[in-house]
């Protein structure tokens, strides 16, 4: 069951609210905690591409590299969901602090596939440099 401050940091997660993440994480939040759709707040951060609440998390302790559950992302990692959406600066920031390039998804999917089956050029080139 999710706590009160767990609750707060997703939500926080979820409409980039900064503030609000920052003084969940503050209270005791798990950064890895997921909602009932099963996404974890650095996912949902990543997925919206807002660097602050990502730097945040991952100072906070969340798992660059945690994978989700659900019935649409399986085993998606915040890098991929980044590299999907485009956001170039937090799918370098993610590579700064040791996300996985190459994890695959339960489709086989990974964060350079991805990117390049949503057009997104300058991530497909950034990831480049990771492949060799």
């Amino acid at each position: 069951m999710l706590r009160p401050a767990d609750t707060a940091l997703l939500v926080a997660a979820r409409n980039n609210l900064t503030k609000v993440l920052g003084a969940a994480l503050a209270e005791g939040a798990n950064p890895n905690a997921a909602g009932g759709d099963g996404y974890p707040a650095l996912h949902l951060a990543s997925w919206f591409g807002c660097l602050e609440n990502v730097r945040s998390l991952c100072e906070g302790g969340a798992d660059v590299n945690l994978r989700i559950e659900t019935e649409r992302d399986n085993g998606a990692t915040p890098l991929l969901l980044a590299s999907q959406r485009g956001f170039r600066d937090v799918v370098e920031y993610l590579l700064s602090h040791q996300a996985d390039p190459f994890a695959e998804d339960k489709d086989g999917d990974t964060p350079f596939s991805a990117a390049e089956k949503m057009g997104q050029t300058e991530i497909c080139a950034l990831l480049k440099e990771y492949r060799k």
